[in-house]
């Protein structure tokens, strides 16, 4: 396993979840549900995304790179990416609902299908990326 093998499922999960932390932070935090303190909601976000994308990436290393190959690395990876994130969405909507930081009280089904969904098709796109040739090619693109 290369240096680059080791770095890429880290790096990764870890911009995607920062991204989508970034869109809930957005459209969340600021547009639907702008009441509150946006340094916490910046806070949450930022630790939220950088926790989970480092546990994704963290687990992918331990349960799948150097040990899977082909579809089996394939299906862990999914399984991995949408667990963690399924699990922090239901850990974030208990937190909203006393914090009130994001709506979750108010919306707490869309809350939990806005952060439910996104994460089993983030975990098909984490799994292409990682494993299948044009996913790689495609991260090639941007130096992972």
């Amino acid at each position: 396993m290369t240096r680059q093998d080791t770095i890429r499922p880290l790096l990764l999960a870890t911009a995607m979840t920062l991204g989508a932390e970034a869109v809930y932070l957005v459209v969340w935090g600021l547009l639907l549900f702008p009441e509150g303190s946006i340094a916490a909601k910046f806070a949450w976000a930022a630790i939220c995304g950088l926790g989970m994308g480092m546990t994704i990436g963290g687990l992918t290393l331990v349960m799948v790179s150097g040990r899977l190959e082909g579809g089996r690395a394939f299906i862990w990876s999914v399984a991995i990416f949408s667990l963690v994130g399924v699990i922090c969405t239901l850990l974030c909507a208990t937190l909203d609902a006393k914090l009130a930081l994001f709506g979750g009280p108010k919306w707490q089904g869309l809350f939990l299908v806005s952060g439910i969904l996104p994460a089993i098709f983030a975990g098909f796109f984490y799994a292409w990326s990682l494993w299948r040739p044009a996913g790689r090619l495609f991260l090639l693109r941007f130096g992972l």
